[in-house]
């Protein structure tokens, strides 16, 4: 078996997981962040492309202002985890939200403070593909010794 797979699964896979790590501490961190009102000031569907069912793939883009203070701020952070089209008629232009945001950083911020579920996919990817690896370069190390 080639080395370069069991390389290629095992970066993919600590990639996913540290990328993975840190949306899952930012969600469960920001259940402790302060809130502010703002204000839903863009909100729209992007095309992502074909979906595996061959229809066409929409991620939702909520861009949101606030003020924190004297500062004002805009992010278009919905959630820890992937949001769904969905979101899009919860968060209409000109709706009035409460937004989380890190009281160390009040640029950092979300519409839906804790983790979602979806935010566990990139971990539990990242996990699977470094099994996947290790597991491939330990069967090739077996093949040679033989």
């Amino acid at each position: 078996m080639n080395k370069l797979f069991p390389i290629v699964f095992s970066i993919a896979g600590i990639g996913l997981l540290v990328f993975g790590w840190q949306e899952l501490f930012s969600g469960y961190s920001s259940k402790d962040w302060k809130t502010t009102q703002g204000v839903v000031i863009e909100s729209r569907a992007v095309d992502n492309g074909r979906s595996k069912s061959g229809g066409r793939n929409y991620k939702p883009v909520i861009v949101y202002s606030y003020d924190v203070e004297r500062d004002s701020f805009t992010s278009d952070r919905i959630l820890f985890g992937m949001a769904s089209k969905e979101w899009l008629s919860i968060y209409p232009e000109g709706t009035s939200v409460t937004v989380a945001y890190n009281p160390s950083d009040p640029s950092q911020s979300t519409l839906t403070a804790g983790a979602h579920y979806t935010a566990w996919i990139a971990p539990s990817m990242g996990a699977a593909f470094l099994a996947a690896g290790l597991f491939m370069f330990r069967a090739s190390r077996k093949k040679h010794k033989k």
